[in-house]
């Protein structure tokens, strides 16, 4: 493919430059057939499903069909593997559920990686590609997929404080309040608007009530960990930025609770312009964000300091989720307030990431062989809601209610 490496290309082009690069990555394995190159033989599921959502947008926006197409098989085999009890498995099996034994499906219950972490983003996919697929075979087996893990294996993970825990970890049963599976609201929130269910906006309402409750005094959230922990952590690094922010917007769309949109509004407005802020972890003077981040963390509790969430997490894990915050940021603009500091982060935001040379520093479209393909392909699928957000706001959101089976 060649590229324009240092000029500022539109968000068309763009969106339709990371929809080939994608597609490019694709290679034949002869123990799976063809499939997007992740680095090694195995890998999570989301590793490559915002590079899918990011194809099943590209082929709406640009009127390339192809390219919604080129991510439905991957969709296919995702719910080919969704166990008879709604579980459905982070990392990619290979195996559809109907050709494994009664113990090897024991097995993987007690020793595999059946989490909710993970599955909310890729059922939300499911969710947005039924609603683009012109197979009414494909949607109906997406969203049957997707009720079925929210009717079924969700609920076995419901706390009574509204949260959830994790489901299952390498074996391990979490039912502790994880923060990263507020995943699950997108979800839960993404499909009950598309079908007018309120039951399930409703228990998206009540894991953003949490995480609205939960905070220090500045505005932050507290982290969860997936491993609970004596002391609270704040909830500062990029990776659970993005996804709580996108648990948010979904939950406060999908929502016709006032009480609930305005406590979502509220904690929003303080969490990105307070002094500790997410606004303050990206420098004025800098395009995008700083990749040398640390953390500005001024929290105590019992009088100890704090320890951030960012401690510990892979760079790349983390930098790879910073390019799709700027289109939560639009979501912000759009349907909650139109605030000049968030409309120039988004749009310095989007201009970075349509020049090529500038966007590789956060892994889009870099050598997948060489910089670990999960990270090139993760990177690129972010990239591409910000780029899409570009296009047309607001169409991530609003496609679902374009469904409506009510």
């Amino acid at each position: 493919m060649k590229l324009n490496y240092g000029e500022q290309n539109t968000p068309e082009e763009t969106l339709d430059l990371y929809c080939r690069w994608i597609i490019e990555q694709e290679y034949e394995s002869q123990e799976r057939g063809k499939f997007l190159y992740c680095g090694k033989n195995t890998f999570e599921w989301y590793m490559i499903f915002y590079a899918l959502r990011t194809l099943s947008l590209g082929g709406a926006l640009l009127n390339k069909p192809e390219y919604t197409r080129a991510a439905e098989p991957y969709l296919d085999r995702y719910c080919s593997e969704q166990l008879p009890n709604g579980a459905l498995s982070s990392n990619f099996r290979g195996k559809p559920a109907e050709e494994m034994t009664p113990e090897e499906q024991e097995l993987l219950i007690r020793t595999g990686k059946l989490n909710l972490a993970d599955n909310g983003t890729n059922c939300q996919e499911l969710v947005q590609a039924a609603m683009l697929t012109a197979d009414p075979e494909r949607k109906k087996r997406y969203l049957d997929t997707v009720k079925k893990w929210l009717d079924f294996w969700v609920p076995v993970w419901a706390l009574p404080d509204g949260s959830y825990g994790n489901g299952i970890w390498a074996g391990h049963k979490l039912n502790g309040t994880y923060s990263c599976a507020i995943n699950v609201c997108s979800a839960l929130a993404a499909y009950g608007a598309m079908t007018g269910e309120d039951r399930y906006v409703r228990n998206a309402e009540g894991f953003a009530s949490f995480v609205c409750d939960h905070t220090f005094e500045d505005g932050r959230p507290v982290f969860f960990n997936i491993y609970p922990r004596l002391r609270h952590q704040i909830l500062d690094d990029y990776g659970h930025i993005f996804y709580t922010l996108e648990g948010l917007c979904w939950t406060h769309f999908a929502s016709k609770n006032g009480e609930i949109r305005s406590k979502i509004e509220t904690f929003l407005k303080n969490w990105i312009f307070g002094k500790y802020g997410i606004l303050r972890t990206w420098p004025e003077h800098f395009n995008w964000f700083d990749i040398n981040y640390v953390s500005f963390y001024d929290a105590y509790e019992n009088g100890e300091e704090v320890i951030p969430s960012a401690v510990g997490i892979r760079p790349g894990w983390k930098m790879a989720k910073s390019n799709g915050i700027p289109h939560l940021f639009s979501y912000y603009l759009k349907y909650i307030e139109d605030n000049a500091e968030i409309r120039d982060r988004f749009n310095r935001g989007v201009q970075y990431l349509c020049r090529p040379l500038d966007a590789m520093v956060n892994g889009v479209m870099a050598n997948a062989h060489e910089h670990y393909g999960h990270f090139a392909v993760q990177s690129t699928g972010f990239a591409g809601l910000t780029v899409a957000e570009a296009i047309r706001p607001g169409f991530v959101f609003e496609l679902v209610k374009s469904g409506r089976t009510e």
